[in-house]
């Protein structure tokens, strides 16, 4: 069973919030929870998410190594428990194909859904752009490949196109957007408009953002009536040639049903500026838009404060939220926003701390995925939480797409990826794994990690705790919630046999953090886990490996 447990007031020299077994007389009935990592041979990448049905669609791609390296995109289905029931592959060695499906894209059908990305054959050196929509049995249903309108042109051009993102409007018919790679330009933007049998309707070009400058389409929107919106970002270089992030430009583009552009909105306050705006929700009458306000000095570490904005359509600021402290060793930034059922706002990033220990979890820094859900109408933080896959020094999560669940609940997809230590990068292989996770409306992987958020009425029997857990007996992966902390002292979870045997350990110094532990390779039977602290035991509790 899962262990729910609430905070309560503890002393001052407690080292963390303190928390409390919830019971009801009756089950627990929480939203369903998860968290799961997957890979081929080399490396696997999990793009975008989508709910059926019947489960979860995970768009990803591998480097894979059988029979000879290849890279390739894979669908995979799995059921609302996390376990995989499919999956297939599309390019590889045998087809003279290699497809690298990009991250982010979005359908308004509850049966099709859409991806999209770069692709070419092994022994052809220009590279297409393609979008493939398929249904929730991952039968492919459209497939269109789209080439640089600069092919051939070598005065004008490259033969290289790409696409970052795509749309299924509520009338079928699908929005692509193109990185076209130009040698005068840099990079241009361009978005195409298909019918939902894939034959082209119009082109958009983005405006140009100057020589050399990186023009980019991160997001796109219906507007319900043929047309869309577009989140533009653009980069601005130095002389030199160097990217000047402090000139980044963002805006919302909307265009009607034949392509012609109707009005564009920037930030609403220029003391905002300099912003990046990175994905957006289109509630109504308001943009909510996520992305971070930067500084990037010569040198790293850089640093950034992941921020949310309001504004309506006319282009005034609703609200506008900040998320964490500002600070030269820290990097925020939100990368995926998405409303959840009950019309709140829950935006996913990266968090890194460059202040960290080297002798702790993650070597030189912390790099979490990182969850905050805002009030839809003052912009207020109701929830933060933090996830990190244990599993060896200086592991990166990233977060690669986020969508809300039909439970009130929200799932990302992304990648759990350990590069290297100290110069070793066979430390864990394969370096790279696919990272699946579903949380419930509270952030909380496991059920009842929060008090003061809570979907069910509960009555509360106080039993001090300095963490939570689950699942209990446990096969795979046990996840462990740990509280606010109240000073920066290492702790350690150590798990014992019943001989005293310290059979795993490891390290941390971040609360309001789910730490998903790997047990797989784990004897079966009882084991003790202890959670200590400056050679104090803070807590024990017995789990059951299976």
């Amino acid at each position: 069973m899962w262990f729910i447990k609430h905070p309560f007031s503890v002393p001052m020299n407690r080292v963390l919030i303190c928390l409390v077994l919830v019971w009801t007389g009756t089950q627990y009935q929480a939203q369903g929870t998860f968290n799961i990592r997957h890979y081929l041979n080399s490396a696997t990448d999990f793009n975008t998410v989508y709910e059926t049905d019947s489960g979860y669609i995970v768009v990803g791609s591998g480097w894979d190594t059988i029979p000879t390296s290849h890279l390739e995109m894979k669908l995979f289905r799995f059921d609302h428990t996390g376990e995989l029931l499919d999956e297939i592959d599309i390019g590889g060695p045998d087809q003279d194909l290699w497809m690298y499906p990009s991250f982010g894209s979005d359908s308004a059908l509850d049966d099709t859904f859409i991806t999209q990305g770069s692709g070419g054959t092994h022994t052809d050196s220009s590279v297409g752009a393609f979008l493939t929509v398929f249904n929730a049995h991952l039968d492919t249903l459209l497939s269109v490949n789209v080439v640089s309108p600069y092919l051939n042109q070598p005065e004008l051009g490259s033969n290289w196109i790409s696409s970052y993102y795509s749309h299924i409007a509520e009338d079928s018919c699908i929005f692509m957007e193109c990185q076209i790679f130009s040698e005068e330009n840099g990079n241009d933007c361009m978005i195409k408009k298909f019918d939902k049998s894939g034959n082209w309707l119009w082109d958009y070009f983005c405006p140009a953002a100057g020589e050399n400058n990186i023009e980019i389409v991160r997001c796109i929107r219906s507007d319900f009536n043929g047309g869309c919106y577009l989140l533009w970002r653009s980069s601005y270089k130095d002389e030199g040639g160097n990217n000047n992030y402090n000139l980044n430009r963002s805006s919302v583009i909307h265009l009607n049903d034949e392509g012609e552009e109707l009005e564009q909105w920037y930030s609403p306050n220029d003391d905002l500026l300099p912003a990046s705006w990175i994905d957006f929700v289109v509630d109504h009458y308001n943009f909510v838009l996520a992305g971070c306000i930067s500084e990037y000095p010569n040198e790293d570490p850089f640093h950034s404060q992941a921020t949310v904005t309001k504004m309506d359509m006319e282009g005034n600021l609703e609200w506008f939220s900040r998320a964490g402290d500002y600070s030269e060793d820290v990097y925020r930034i939100f990368q995926n926003i998405t409303q959840t059922t009950d019309s709140n706002y829950v935006a996913s990033g990266i968090y890194i701390d460059y202040n960290v220990a080297d002798s702790l979890l993650d070597g030189e820094r912390d790099f979490n995925g990182w969850l905050v859900k805002f009030d839809r109408y003052t912009g207020d933080v109701l929830w933060e939480r933090y996830y990190h896959y244990v599993q060896s020094p200086n592991d990166e999560h990233e977060i690669n797409d986020l969508k809300a669940t039909r439970d009130g609940g929200v799932i990302f997809s992304g990648e759990a990826t350990n590069l290297w230590v100290n110069g070793n990068p066979n430390l864990e292989l394969p370096i790279q794994q696919g990272w699946l996770v579903k949380v419930d409306e509270c952030g909380c992987l496991v059920p009842g990690c929060d008090a003061f958020c809570s979907y069910t009425d509960t009555t509360s029997l106080p039993i001090p705790d300095y963490f939570i857990f689950g699942p209990n007996p446990v096969v795979q992966f046990l996840n462990i919630f740990v509280g606010e902390l109240e000073n920066d002292h290492p702790l350690r979870f150590l798990l014992y046999d019943l001989s005293g045997r310290i059979v795993k350990e490891f390290v941390f110094s971040q609360g309001n953090t789910t730490y998903m532990w790997d047990l797989e390779n784990l004897a079966r039977g009882e084991y003790v886990l202890a959670l200590e602290q400056d050679d104090r035991r803070l807590q024990t509790e017995v789990i059951l490996k299976q």
